[in-house]
């Protein structure tokens, strides 16, 4: 009964979207590294995706979003109360940026997984604070192109 209440209900592997934009990179080179807790933020009022859900670090700080695809079959699941737990596997260093990998689970509400969080449980949205090049270890290319 315990091993069926704590299986997963939907779980993805994808690359970050959307680093690019918003100063994100710059908070992924500095602030995120492999095996760290994230948590998935959902953006009902997104207004390119209603299904949008965002990436967060611990600090609250957002890397970017779940891809459209998975972000379709975990959004319904996430507004029913699942809980979720998330980590990045990796981080890719991308030509323009570095990409983080996530390894994403979604369990019943009444899960005891060790580590599952509710919605009401995950960091608030934190704007991206200004970096140096010197913080990031990366140069930076103004007016380059975006992925």
């Amino acid at each position: 009964m315990e091993r069926e209440r704590n299986r997963s209900v939907a779980q993805a592997n994808f690359m970050v979207a959307g680093v690019l934009y918003e100063g994100r990179a710059e908070v992924v080179a500095a602030y995120a590294h492999p095996e760290q807790t994230v948590f998935l933020g959902r953006d009902p009022a997104n207004a390119y995706d209603r299904n949008a859900i965002e990436i967060r670090l611990p600090s609250g700080f957002q890397i970017g979003f779940m891809p459209r695809e998975d972000a379709a079959q975990f959004a319904p699941l996430m507004d029913s109360g699942c809980l979720q737990q998330a980590y990045l596997t990796k981080i890719l260093d991308g030509r323009r940026a570095p990409i983080p990998v996530v390894q994403a689970y979604l369990y019943d509400s009444a899960s005891t997984v060790s580590g599952a969080v509710s919605a009401s449980s995950i960091p608030s949205k934190r704007p991206a604070p200004v970096l140096t090049e010197k913080a990031t270890g990366r140069e930076s290319h103004a007016g380059s192109e975006t992925n």
